[in-house]
């Protein structure tokens, strides 16, 4: 899955580290995928220049609580939410990468006594709109710290971390899990934020296709030879 990475400090707190570590207390920071249910399994080693394959029976816990359709249920899901999770990690880089550039660009730009105040403008704006989309899906103004998990909203990247937290059962989750499959609450609540997603990735969609590019044909009609790249 694609894991999250912070690149700017949190608006405001310009000393906080850019490259902190998100904090979300309780909630599944990263959803890399579940445990495989029972089944039969090739194991693939690459060494060498060999490529080495050896067959692997994963057998159910005995005093697991789950069924085969259970446990296949719940692999499904959590694989669902994984790849929702990544989706928007992809998003939060790309709004990262765009705002420091444009970070980096306005302080160049306040270092030039010639700059054109239509650019330092339209820099800032673009930098808040990206702010905007970003809000949505993460709290920026995490630092890092555990305390911050409960001093700003958790957002739709944290939210769907929550689903997952409590049946995942690998070693150190700090759940034993239980094979059992999703509730109906909870593929309700999945459905609910995967929705929620839709109206975020237009605004991404308008910010990636539309905004930057303009932004990027001001730059060069000023004879900068800056641009925001993805």
């Amino acid at each position: 899955s694609t894991a999250m990475a912070f690149q700017t400090s949190p608006p405001g707190a310009p000393w906080v580290d850019p490259h902190r570590t998100y904090s979300a207390y309780g909630a599944a920071t990263r959803v890399t995928g579940p445990i495989v249910s029972p089944g039969t399994y090739t194991v693939e080693l690459k060494a060498g220049g060999q490529t080495l394959t050896q067959p692997l029976q994963v057998l159910a816990d005995p005093h697991s609580p789950g069924t085969e359709q259970s446990m296949t249920a719940q692999v499904q899901f959590i694989l669902h939410v994984r790849d929702e999770v990544s989706q928007i990690a992809g998003m939060i880089n790309h709004l990262e990468r765009t705002r420091l550039q444009l970070q980096n660009l306005e302080t160049l730009l306040a270092a030039q006594d010639s700059h054109d105040d239509a650019v330092m403008q339209a820099t800032k704006q673009l930098a808040q709109k990206a702010v905007v989309v970003e809000t949505q899906l993460i709290n920026i103004q995490n630092t890092g710290r555990g305390e911050d998990a409960f001093r700003g909203p958790i957002q739709l990247y944290g939210r769907l971390g929550w689903l997952v937290t409590n049946m995942d059962g690998r070693p150190g989750g700090g759940t034993s899990g239980g094979d059992m499959a999703p509730t109906d609450q909870d593929l309700a609540a999945f459905k609910e934020l995967t929705a929620d997603l839709v109206p975020i990735q237009a605004q991404f969609k308008r910010l990636v296709d539309a905004d930057t590019p303009a932004f990027n044909t001001l730059l060069k009609q000023n004879h900068l030879s800056a641009a925001i790249e993805p």
